[in-house]
């Protein structure tokens, strides 16, 4: 298992090998507990040295050059975690309850792999201030939304769902969330991304704009 681990140090980041290393301690662990086993293999285990975890943050020049490939939804989605600097499950959680007419979003909750949860910080709570042009963008994407009622999503998306009833016919229910973010990025950012030759991945680094007062 040493050998295992070291040879996934060669080629994964650290969170990725400390993740493998943490399981397989666990799951050992476990078997010993239920006594599967008389004694866990895993105690002289080495966390290895690995490579630093890649922090690629796209240019500003690319920056600019998706904001402008970009259309519609998908634009403004861009401009709020390339401008704003939210987190990316703060940036999908939004409805149109959280912005605010001082050109800010308040920031309630945030969505990941299908959860809902708090913000990840007390300080994440602070509104986020954004330039009047994305203010503007927002309302008129709200002009245009299914849903612009308060608790309605900014960032929406409808997923159907079927089943079988016992007359042999298929029932079709549709749920509405928010998008999830790495959807976003591999099926809308990333072709966009690859025509224009510029790498992107699913972490775009950008500061938290907040009010400089607070």
């Amino acid at each position: 298992m040493q050998r295992f681990l070291d040879g996934l140090s060669e080629r994964f980041c650290h969170d990725t090998v400390s993740g493998c290393y943490i399981y397989l301690k666990a799951v050992f662990a476990e078997a010993v507990e239920q006594r599967m086993m008389p004694e866990n293999p895993t105690k002289t285990l080495a966390l290895p040295h690995s490579r630093e975890r890649d922090t690629y943050t796209v240019p500003f020049e690319d920056v600019q050059r998706l904001e402008d490939a970009l259309e519609g939804r998908d634009k403004v989605i861009f401009k709020v975690l390339s401008r704003c600097g939210p987190r990316a499950g703060e940036a999908f959680a939004f409805k149109w309850q959280d912005l605010q007419p001082d050109q800010t979003l308040r920031i309630q909750r945030t969505y990941s792999r299908g959860e809902l949860k708090p913000p990840k910080t007390k300080k994440s709570r602070k509104p986020i201030y954004m330039p009047l042009s994305l203010y503007n963008d927002l309302q008129q994407l709200k002009i245009v939304s299914n849903d612009s009622w308060p608790a309605g999503w900014i960032f929406p998306s409808e997923r159907k769902r079927r089943r079988r009833l016992e007359n042999g016919q298929l029932e079709t229910s549709a749920t509405v969330m928010p998008l999830d973010y790495h959807n976003w990025v591999n099926r809308n950012l990333k072709p966009v991304a690859e025509k224009l030759g510029i790498r992107v991945n699913c972490q775009i680094i950008a500061p938290h704009v907040r009010d400089p007062r607070k």
